[in-house]
């Protein structure tokens, strides 16, 4: 599991976008994502949320994906283990699956099962 939508402050959900993909690297439901020449890449500074899995798809095959908002609460794993305080700064990881507790401007941790390596956190993305 990777960034998966937790709830939206309207009670609704963002519709999908259709973006190809790079064909580089196997895709996963929740990875966050950017696009790079054109084609989505996983990312650790994202724009969008992968709503599908493709292992080893072609390059230029598209995919779904949820564009990032500010009033969408995201739920994920976090990467490794760390003190969690609710309002606390983070990072997305490098292949857009987990959530780095280290401060960071990308997101807002909001609050978390635990600190544990693989537990869940609550989060919100900042957008620049």
């Amino acid at each position: 599991m990777a960034f998966l939508p937790y709830s939206y402050d309207d009670g609704q959900p963002k519709p999908f976008e259709y973006y190809p993909v790079s064909g580089s690297a196997s895709i996963y439901v929740g990875q966050a994502l950017v696009l790079d020449g054109g084609q989505l890449v996983p990312s650790d500074a994202p724009d969008f949320i992968s709503m599908c899995e493709r292992e080893s798809p072609a390059a230029g095959e598209y995919i779904p994906v949820s564009r990032i908002a500010e009033d969408v609460i995201y739920e994920a794993p976090l990467g490794a283990a760390a003190d969690i305080t609710p309002g606390m700064g983070g990072t997305v990881s490098i292949d857009g699956l987990t959530v780095s507790a280290d401060g960071g401007e990308t997101l807002v941790i909001l609050s978390a099962d635990s600190g544990e390596a693989g537990d869940l956190c609550r989060v919100r993305f900042v957008q620049p």
